[in-house]
């Protein structure tokens, strides 16, 4: 890293401001789960051979709030399948 970058030059889009992601998980989590998701919209939708795959559009603040829902699909035991910023503040 060079010496004379200024800080702000450091800072990458969307790391320390709020943001909307897509999330895609394998299986499926019921709409009722959408409060401990911060109010996260829930939606399921199945692949080509049939599987169940629930997306999440979720509202974070800032990183450290999207790890927190990645941390709860995680001990759901649900494995994401993809993770897509939509939407920068």
């Amino acid at each position: 890293m060079e010496k004379n970058m200024d800080k702000a030059t450091l800072i990458e889009p969307g790391m320390a401001s709020s943001a909307t992601y897509q999330i895609i998980a394998k299986g499926k989590l019921a709409e009722g789960w959408a409060e401990w998701f911060n109010g996260s919209i829930i939606q399921i939708e199945h692949s080509s051979e049939g599987n169940p795959h629930t997306i999440l559009i979720c509202h974070v603040k800032d990183q450290a709030h999207l790890l927190g829902i990645l941390n709860r699909l995680n001990s759901l035991n649900l494995p994401l399948l993809q993770v897509n910023l939509t939407k920068e503040k």
